[in-house]
């Protein structure tokens, strides 16, 4: 036993597939990502992927969740508590990034402070051959600018940890749920238009991943 699971995937089915044989879901439904890095330059290196999947009509319709093997030094563990030892047998974003574009694919993004999520991911996805990240929706930017931790106080939104990126998936999304249907049509329409869904790469299939009660 190496300590690899099989991928964590709730409400999800991926497999491999040609692009062709993906199915976009019909409207505009919303993929809610949050990561946790290394750190903050663009040299940095992301190592966890939460995703919560929303429908057109924000009904949360499944998750997916990873640890990554940054391939470097595990810093900033003070903030999201993992170690190296953590991401040891978790895959590198190459092998998580097929299963990833599968989920999101046909999505609108959303993150809190997503240029910042935006710009991890796409230096990951570069530096192993995979497309750059369109478009997508900011929750911090619909919250005011608050983070994520005082939108949530503000909107009444429960969360039982922080700095876990589907913990914080799970709260941006119902942070969204909430500030979304308040946004006035014209406003909505605006915002929509600066996006783009995800378009998976050609062949994208199941990965490995792994998740931190794998690495326990």
């Amino acid at each position: 036993e190496d300590g690899i699971r099989d991928y964590k995937v709730t409400g999800v089915q991926t497999c491999a597939l040609p692009i062709s044989q993906l199915h976009a879901p019909p409207g505009p439904a919303f993929a809610v990502v949050d990561t946790e890095t290394t750190g903050l330059r663009t040299d940095d290196r992301v190592i966890e992927i939460g995703v919560v999947l929303l429908s057109a009509e924000l009904t949360v319709e499944g998750e997916w969740h990873t640890l990554v093997n940054p391939e470097r030094e595990m810093d900033a563990s003070w903030v999201h508590k993992i170690e190296a030892h953590h991401a040891r047998y978790a895959p590198t974003f190459a092998e998580a990034a097929p299963e990833f574009f599968a989920v999101v694919h046909g999505r609108v993004l959303i993150a809190h402070n997503y240029a910042f999520d935006r710009r991890m991911l796409d230096g990951d996805a570069g530096r192993a051959g995979f497309p750059a990240l369109p478009g997508g929706l900011c929750t911090m930017r619909l919250a005011g600018g608050l983070s994520l931790a005082k939108a949530c106080v503000l909107h009444e939104i429960e969360r039982s940890v922080s700095h876990e990126a589907l913990a914080d998936a799970h709260a941006a999304a119902a942070l969204f749920r909430r500030v979304w249907p308040q946004v006035g049509d014209a406003e909505r329409a605006q915002q929509l238009r600066r996006t783009d869904p995800v378009v998976a790469p050609p062949h994208v299939g199941p990965s490995i991943v792994h998740t931190r009660s794998d690495a326990l």
